[in-house]
């Protein structure tokens, strides 16, 4: 129970932690690589991904309204895989979570 306690609290934390600073390429592809390996949709994926600005060569941040205009679907419809994917986060093997780990303590001050 503990490590789910763990993953889930330092996983909205760096959530809410790439919404207002910028980290490093090398670490958004890590964090891509680590949701890539995971079974949320393809759709899921991209969404968070664009969201976040994580998509390796570029990085591109994109808003919601953008993604949401490009799938021609609804605002609500995007934070839905957006928490799905992070839902699922909460939820991976420790040693992949450990990645995410690193990376928000690296942050986080």
């Amino acid at each position: 129970m503990y490590k789910f306690i763990e993953q889930r609290d330092t996983t909205d934390a760096l959530v809410e932690l790439m919404k207002d600073i910028t980290i490093s390429n090398s670490d958004k592809e890590k964090i891509y690589n680590t949701i890539m390996m995971f079974r949320n949709t393809p759709k899921q994926q991209d969404r968070f991904v664009r969201a976040f600005g994580l998509k390796p060569p570029n990085f591109r941040k994109e808003s919601i309204q953008e993604i949401a205009q490009s799938y021609n679907c609804s605002v609500s419809a995007i934070h839905s895989s957006l928490l799905a994917v992070q839902s699922t986060l909460y939820r991976i093997p420790y040693e992949y979570f450990l990645v995410i780990k690193e990376i928000y303590e690296k942050y986080k001050n």
